[in-house]
């Protein structure tokens, strides 16, 4: 049975948005009070994101709570 790819991996759109709105590795690190590297984990793989970080990014990485649910549910 032949394999189909999917068009992009899932949470894509999250990571997309984070970066979308400025956030670099560093940056999202000292909003969500981790190291650099696991910050840089969290932006790779989204889908490791806890609600409490996506609350601390929300709040202040100023992105709208409304774009990160939609990002994450489509």
């Amino acid at each position: 049975m032949p394999y189909i790819k999917q068009s992009s991996p899932p949470f894509a759109k999250v990571a997309r948005l984070i970066r979308g709105y400025g956030l670099t590795a560093s940056k999202l690190a000292k909003i969500l009070g981790v190291s650099e590297v696991t910050a840089r984990k969290r932006l790779v793989s989204p889908e490791l994101l806890s609600l409490k970080d996506i609350d601390r990014i929300s709040r202040y990485g100023h992105i709208p709570m409304e774009e990160l649910r939609e990002s994450i549910s489509k």
